[in-house]
């Protein structure tokens, strides 16, 4: 997932990285959206190149990758919906059907895991779902107040249960999103003046325990251990928002937190420690970790792309197009 406002990618100065995708089962092809650009890389990061014919030009907000055909390849745009190549990048066609023209922003793209030919996107104005890569996006906000939705989770473990962070808090559906109920006890949505004064820009689920959620916010992290039920503020992180959140599936106690740079606790939150060194650039808005190797990770920052290969010890800068 990506912070509450993206941009563009560049060559550690350049413009803001806002997406990107890791490939499900090959960690060496990556997807980076930037402000005007997607660039493809074949080679873990090492180098990368254009893949951007038809949508150049376009601030891109969030991709996705289709898991059952990973060619197949989405692309959430500030003012232009979304996108899809069918070639793994290299050409892009609109797909739209059934969006209302004043969708401006798609912030997430998502497939269901039980049944992967239903997608599902978080916009502006709120969620939408089709069941076949062919059929209309439809509306499915019933329940949930005129909010800007940012990230958008599946929880694996338990099929039709989703989770959505808004400019008001988070929303939890558990019949693959035609209902939505506010689940934002602990948050004082309403104390701290409502939409708008809470926005969570990032969500992760315990792989294993997925009653266990983390989200990032504009007041900090925090973090529920029943789904949603009641929710505590994290106060060992150091103060600030919190724009990006990984989780190591295959140890779950280890998880990284974007915002101003990155931080990363071992033990599941109770300490945390930053991890910066490299990035020269602290503002992050996206974390990617590589599900193959989790000890790899990707940062989007306001001026570029880095990478770690070591769980965050070091970064070095991602040179895009190059």
């Amino acid at each position: 997932m990506m912070g509450l406002i993206g941009g563009a990618v560049g060559c550690g100065k350049g413009a803001a990285v806002s997406s990107i995708a890791i490939h499900p089962t090959n960690g060496q092809i990556i997807y980076a959206g930037t402000s005007n650009h997607i660039y493809k890389s074949r080679d873990g990061g090492e180098s990368w190149a254009l893949s951007d014919e038809g949508v150049g030009g376009v601030r891109m907000m969030s991709l996705a990758i289709d898991p059952r055909s990973p060619a197949q390849v989405y692309a959430g745009t500030f003012g232009e919906a979304v996108w899809k190549s069918w070639d793994g990048g290299q050409h892009w066609v609109p797909d739209n059907l059934g969006l209302k023209e004043h969708i401006s922003i798609v912030s997430s793209i998502i497939f269901d895991p039980e049944q992967p030919a239903t997608m599902y996107l978080g916009a502006t104005v709120g969620i939408y779902k089709r069941e076949d890569p062919g059929a209309e996006w439809v509306e499915r906000v019933h329940g949930m107040e005129s909010v800007y939705v940012v990230p958008l989770v599946a929880d694996v473990k338990h099929p039709g249960t989703f989770y959505a962070g808004t400019t008001g808090g988070v929303y939890k559906s558990v019949d693959r999103a035609e209902h939505w109920q506010p689940i934002n006890e602990g948050l004082s949505i309403e104390a701290m003046g409502g939409a708008m004064s809470h926005g969570v820009s990032a969500i992760v689920l315990h792989p294993n325990d997925p009653g266990t959620l983390y989200i990032g916010t504009t007041r900090g992290l925090f973090s529920s251990t029943d789904g949603g039920k009641q929710w505590t503020q994290n106060r060992t992180i150091p103060p600030g928002s919190v724009a990006a959140l990984a989780i190591n599936p295959a140890t779950p106690s280890i998880l990284y937190a974007g915002g101003t740079g990155v931080f990363k606790t071992m033990d599941g939150g109770a300490t945390w420690t930053a991890v910066n060194v490299g990035l020269t650039n602290t503002a992050v808005r996206v974390l990617a970790i590589d599900p193959g190797q989790p000890e790899t990770l990707f940062a989007g920052t306001n001026s570029g792309l880095f990478k770690t290969v070591d769980g965050g010890q070091h970064w070095t800068a991602g040179k895009l197009g190059g």
